[in-house]
């Protein structure tokens, strides 16, 4: 299998093209997300080295360049090969990255209820827009719920919140577009 021949000796995967993916944290979650799954792929000696990696790690002092991403691929897998207590920690992590009151967004705020590229839970600053800070987006919100339901944790209406006001905004932004197209 190509991917195997593409595995470090320490289980992980590190991208020969990508240097933030050259860490083994940020791909092999991912690489082992899309071969897990595979009957032949579980029981493989690959597939055990990346999931022992992933088992090492603790979410809490790992550096993490793309956590909720990161995290929701790395809670997912230890679930399918039965570490469910070790994925609870990452769903921990991933909880914490979503833009709610807990770190003060007020739910008037667009991007309320969503989940961001940040590296560290982004805080709400009412005095300033910060534009170093990524912004909510559907991307890291769809990995964020979709690790969440599959950890059975409840993710409650504040991320299909978030998902409502992302689509009223496209579409009205898309009818403003054929609006002036006429």
């Amino acid at each position: 299998l190509f991917l195997e021949s593409q595995q470090d000796a320490d289980g992980t995967w590190r991208s020969q093209t990508y240097g933030f993916m050259r860490d083994g944290v940020t791909l092999t979650p991912h690489v082992l997300s899309a071969t897990a799954v595979l009957p032949e792929s579980m029981a493989s000696e690959s597939t055990a080295r990346g999931v022992d990696y992933l088992f090492s790690l603790d979410p809490d002092t790992t550096v993490l360049r793309q956590p909720v991403y990161t995290a929701a691929a790395t809670s997912w897998v230890l679930r399918y090969a039965g570490h469910e207590a070790a994925a609870e920690p990452w769903l921990d992590l991933i909880e914490a990255h979503q833009l709610t009151e807990r770190l003060g967004w007020p739910r008037a705020d667009p991007r309320y209820g969503g989940w961001s590229y940040a590296v560290e839970p982004p805080a709400y600053r009412s005095d300033a827009i910060d534009r170093t800070r990524p912004d909510a987006n559907i991307s890291a919100t769809l990995f964020a719920v979709g690790a969440l339901r599959l950890g059975n944790r409840s993710v409650g209406s504040n991320a299909l919140d978030f998902v409502v006001v992302l689509q009223d905004f496209d579409l009205q932004l898309f009818s403003s577009e054929v609006d002036e197209e006429s």
